[in-house]
């Protein structure tokens, strides 16, 4: 696994403190409610906080070519917290936008 990280050019203490920062906004996102959430609710944030430190670590590296992996971490730990009201947006707008166009053709 190492091995293939080395070939991203993402260093391992990138990955590492990125993966922590992910496990801290899940662990909070998932606890932080005063009514649990539901099981599919918390797997989604599972999945979602598991891809983002997978993934945005190398991004961060790659596009912004950034090293540092305490910034790494920030970046991952603000899309981990930042993604579901994102996607919340993005959906509404999206589902407005449907229900605007399909007034007039049906």
């Amino acid at each position: 696994m190492e091995e293939i990280l080395k070939r991203l050019g993402v260093p391992i203490e990138s990955w590492i403190i990125s993966m922590f920062a992910a496990v801290l906004i899940v662990i909070y996102r998932v606890f932080e409610p005063e009514e649990p959430i539901s099981r599919r609710k918390t797997i989604r944030i599972v999945i979602m906080g598991l891809t983002s430190a997978l993934l945005v670590p190398g991004l961060v590296v790659y596009w912004m070519k950034v090293e540092n992996a305490c910034l790494a971490a920030v970046i991952t730990g603000l899309s981990v917290y930042g993604f579901e009201p994102i996607l919340e947006k993005c959906k509404t707008y999206l589902i407005t936008k449907i229900d605007k166009q399909g007034n007039g053709t049906n």
